[in-house]
């Protein structure tokens, strides 16, 4: 782009670092976001959510933890899709601790759990084989209001 005088600025980048990320193409992705540091473009929470995300999905949960601490030191809060991100990630690890971890604080900072982190938890506790903590969180779930989607259904019967 800017060898044709075009100069891209965060509505730009942002989403080819989500596509990059959605694709699994982390590299390009980081690339991207280097390239939007390096040009001192304003970072928010939408860009960090797709790095953390993409890695998150990949199983790279140390990526994901790095570029979550650097989104906080810049003063950016995160917010449900970058806890869920986490909690997800977690989850599909087996590492229920660190799930929960994450679960924690999000409730703690005000940021109230949606479908997706109540699914992520079932998940998580489904594969560890704790159906009773799976239990305990669609009832909580269902408790608050928040409506079971078909897919909090099949992680339920995992």
């Amino acid at each position: 782009m800017k060898q044709k005088a075009i100069f891209p600025y965060r509505f730009t980048y942002t989403p080819l670092i989500d596509g990059y990320s959605k694709k699994g193409d982390l590299e390009e992705s980081l690339n991207y976001f280097k390239e939007m540091k390096a040009d001192a473009i304003s970072l928010n929470v939408v860009t960090y959510n797709s790095l953390i995300d993409g890695f998150s999905k990949k199983g790279a949960l140390k990526e994901s933890l790095k570029y979550f601490e650097e989104m906080k030191a810049n003063g950016i809060p995160p917010n449900e899709v970058t806890y869920n991100s986490l909690i997800d990630g977690y989850s599909k690890l087996g590492d229920l601790e660190e799930s929960l971890k994450y679960f924690n604080e999000m409730k703690q900072k005000g940021i109230s759990p949606d479908e997706v982190t109540y699914s992520s938890l079932i998940d998580g506790c489904s594969k560890m084989g704790n159906l009773q903590k799976s239990l305990k969180y669609f009832k909580e779930m269902k408790q608050k209001g928040i409506s079971p989607d078909k897919v909090t259904y099949i992680k339920k019967e995992i």
